[in-house]
């Protein structure tokens, strides 16, 4: 979810680290930081999960990297300034988070925050550079607020999709699902039932 100033940075180091799409139509692997919790872990899965059910896509969660494209996922505090999180535009990307400690915000709307973060994160991994423009219709490739709580879209917007296909001319979005319905709160450990994005056939 970057700022001006955080895409200006993220362009710098394309520059200096040099570019390279990801090739999105085979695996991509996301390796979560060492000091994720298994709540963490679980809640990035899911958001994996989101993209695979609505576009096809083919991103995992190994406990270590085991594709050759493979995206580190991880805290960092030098991204708070900027963003609530950041993903670097060169090859291998990554995607630093704004750690929880600076959230002052109760356990559940963290949780909820992390989710919405890296749903929105993975787009940017997906080879989506710009944000949909906030409008009637939420989008998860909207530009983050900097409010406590985290507003989650329902479904993926036609916002979203434009923007995959624009980014990505080439890949054909090939869902296994009628329809996609994202979660309006991860629900985390006070919600054992909670399964991620439900795929309606």
């Amino acid at each position: 979810m970057n700022s001006p100033r955080a895409t200006v940075v993220i362009c710098l180091l394309c520059l200096l680290g040099g570019c390279r799409e990801y090739n999105i139509s085979q695996p991509i692997a996301l390796v979560p930081s060492t000091s994720f919790s298994a709540l963490e872990k679980t809640a990035l899965s899911h958001a994996a999960q989101c993209w695979n059910y609505r576009f096809g896509t083919k991103f995992s969660v190994p406990d270590k990297a085991s594709h050759l494209q493979q995206v580190v996922v991880d805290y960092e505090d030098a991204i708070c300034p900027l963003a609530r999180a950041g993903t670097t535009a060169y090859f291998p990307a990554a995607v630093y988070i704004c750690p929880p400690k600076y959230f002052n915000a109760e356990r559940r709307i963290i949780e909820d925050t992390f989710f919405a973060i890296v749903l929105h994160e993975l787009g940017h991994v997906l080879n989506i550079r710009d944000h949909a423009e906030r409008g009637r219709e939420l989008s998860v490739m909207a530009p983050s607020s900097r409010g406590p709580s985290p507003l989650i879209p329902h479904r993926f917007s036609a916002a979203d999709v434009q923007l995959l296909q624009a980014a990505n001319p080439d890949f054909l979005i090939d869902s296994p699902c009628r329809e996609v319905l994202i979660p309006s709160d991860f629900g985390g450990k006070d919600n054992p039932d909670y399964h991620g994005c439900s795929c309606l056939r």
